[in-house]
């Protein structure tokens, strides 16, 4: 049982130094996350923000996180 123990803790520690990147809205949105859920950036395509809808560009956000976090 310590055996499993400490491969757990060395499994959640090569895990959390690990980046997630994932790309939505066609490419036009880059959501990059941390092992540990953190986000590290969040970078938009700036014709996102020409006449913006803006509960699409929610939903579009809201599903590149989630899709990040499912990775």
């Amino acid at each position: 049982a310590r055996a499993m123990q400490k491969q757990m803790k060395q499994i959640q520690k090569k895990v959390e130094k690990r980046d997630v990147s994932v790309t939505a809205a066609d490419g036009k949105i880059e959501v990059v996350i941390s092992g540990k859920l953190e986000v590290r950036r969040v970078i938009l395509d700036p014709s996102l923000l020409e006449n913006a809808d803006k509960l699409k560009l929610q939903e579009q956000l809201k599903a590149a996180f989630n899709t990040a976090i499912q990775k």
